[in-house]
């Protein structure tokens, strides 16, 4: 079987241009999360943690470990066109899971203040890329579920729920594709 980049599967780095067009996607969506977590914590009652920035939250990315997680799904997505489909791409819910995973691995988000990032280990027990995994995971579900008519939400308790899990609990890749494939499992029959 020959795989998309040769019969020998050995894994080419993808292009430049989709590598940086990978990224500020990423970015884009890093600048929006930031708004999100101070909506967030404000309703949640964690004003303490923006309190500590005078209400801002400084946010900084690192590119190369961002360029690592985007490696790592091209990667996953090469194995998977040569053991399972040539045709096919991985699929978007399992690229959201895998860009959580690794996000997860690599923890590529950094809170700058460091009066904020003591505060939200205190007060949540996690890191900022907790957060920003189970943000891309309900961005994605979603816009999935939005353009099929239904409306989607995560409340303060599930995202408090699935932040801890990310950061006390082992999960493998299969269980993140598991989990996100999972909130639209009923609405995908």
């Amino acid at each position: 079987m020959m795989g998309r980049r040769g019969d020998d599967f050995r894994y080419e780095e993808m292009p430049d241009e989709q590598m940086a067009d990978e990224c500020n996607h990423d970015i884009k969506t890093a600048r929006r999360f930031i708004s999100f977590l101070q909506e967030r914590f404000a309703k949640g009652g964690y004003d303490c943690i923006l309190e500590a920035s005078d209400g801002e939250i400084l946010l900084d990315i690192s590119i190369p470990m961002l360029m690592e997680i985007r490696k790592r799904i091209d990667q996953r997505d090469d194995y998977y066109k040569y053991f399972h489909s040539e045709e096919n791409d991985l699929s978007r819910t399992k690229e959201t899971a895998l860009l959580a995973y690794w996000i997860l691995k690599y923890k590529p988000l950094f809170l700058l203040d460091d009066v904020q990032k003591n505060l939200l280990f205190i007060k949540k027990a996690c890191t900022v890329n907790e957060y920003f995994a189970a943000y891309c995971i309900e961005s994605y579900v979603q816009e999935v579920l939005e353009a099929k008519g239904y409306a989607f939400c995560f409340s303060n308790d599930e995202y408090d729920k699935m932040v801890y899990n990310f950061m006390h609990r082992d999960i493998s890749k299969e269980a993140m594709i598991c989990l996100v494939g999972a909130f639209l499992r009923d609405v995908e029959k």
